[in-house]
């Protein structure tokens, strides 16, 4: 999604900070509480912020796939760069 420009990742030692970008939050009206709420889902369920990445990756390509009733989980697999063990 990074190399797509749906998101940005920068890494500063032991940080990752992820981001959507600005064009994709305004093209989806996306509200800036989706990262949050992913993080906070994956610390409930004692996930790491690795899996906070994906399940936002994912979120973000249902969102993409939307309009194109029915999609599929490759798609979402092409779009992520995830695998369909992952997606799921």
């Amino acid at each position: 999604m990074v190399e797509k420009e749906y998101i940005a990742l920068c890494e500063d030692g032991k940080h990752i900070i992820v981001y959507i970008r600005e064009k994709i939050e305004e093209e989806m009206n996306i509200g800036p509480k989706m990262i949050n709420r992913c993080r906070n889902i994956a610390k409930k369920n004692n996930k790491t912020f690795d899996k906070a990445i994906q399940l936002m990756k994912v979120w973000l390509a249902i969102q993409i796939c939307y309009e194109d009733q029915p999609f599929t989980s490759a798609r979402l697999e092409e779009l992520t760069n995830l695998s369909a063990y992952q997606i799921r």
